[in-house]
């Protein structure tokens, strides 16, 4: 099985079907998969990369992805306002009601922020290869090698997870990557790292019925489950 991305299927005599980029990513990452089982990937050539690689490195692919932090979105403190009313009665009770409004409102929004969730970070580039994921931004670089990873799940078609000890200081962290190359990334992390991980020994890190997809695409069949 040899890697390929174009979007328009290769043999006219098969049935049409929508090949997507998508579709590409995936029928790449089944073919360095299969190779890396076969050959440890001999004769693979290193995709251009700007990213400084280690020696022996193979950059398989690299990619846009946004990266996501489970962290808060603010401490908890926010700033009250007060005010000066001139004027009758009624005006000054309803200005003084509209700031204890205002005020309230700030309260409940810094106390939602102190709840943790899903915050993306901004938009950057990430090369992949055996060994690692190597993302950079225009406020940050970091590697994410396989073996130094605690956790690692696809939490969607698109989306990768990871849980690793920070160097700094030791703190659990959690990442999450938005990008068309999730699924190579989960699976070069499996196969280097995770070979017990369920959604790899069971095969459902690929769609159900991709293989068929790819021969009704005029693609070549993968075996990689």
């Amino acid at each position: 099985m040899s890697p390929s991305n174009e979007l328009e299927p290769r043999n006219e005599d098969q049935p049409t079907v929508e090949w997507t980029t998508y579709d590409a990513h995936l029928h790449y990452t089944c073919a360095a998969i299969q190779d890396l089982r076969q050959t440890g990937l001999q004769g693979w050539n290193p995709i251009p990369t700007m990213a400084r690689t280690d020696p022996g490195e193979l950059p398989l692919a690299e990619g846009p992805a946004t990266p996501m932090y489970f962290q808060a979105a603010g401490d908890g403190s926010y700033a009250t306002s007060g005010m000066f009313a001139f004027g009758s009665a009624a005006f000054v009770a309803g200005a003084f009601a509209v700031n204890a409004i205002a005020n309230s409102a700030a309260k409940r929004k810094a106390q939602a922020d102190l709840q943790r969730r899903w915050m993306p970070a901004p938009l950057g580039v990430v090369m992949v290869s055996p060994a690692r994921a190597l993302f950079w931004n225009p406020t940050e670089t970091y590697s994410l090698y396989w073996t130094g990873l605690d956790m690692i799940d696809l939490t969607g078609a698109d989306t990768v997870m990871f849980r690793y000890k920070g160097v700094a200081n030791g703190a659990d962290t959690v990442v999450q990557f938005q990008t068309l190359w999730a699924v190579l990334i989960f699976a070069l992390a499996a196969h280097e790292a995770f070979p017990n991980h369920p959604r790899w020994r069971s095969g459902d890190w690929l769609p159900i019925g991709f293989e068929d997809r790819c021969e009704a695409a005029g693609y070549p069949r993968p075996d990689v489950r």
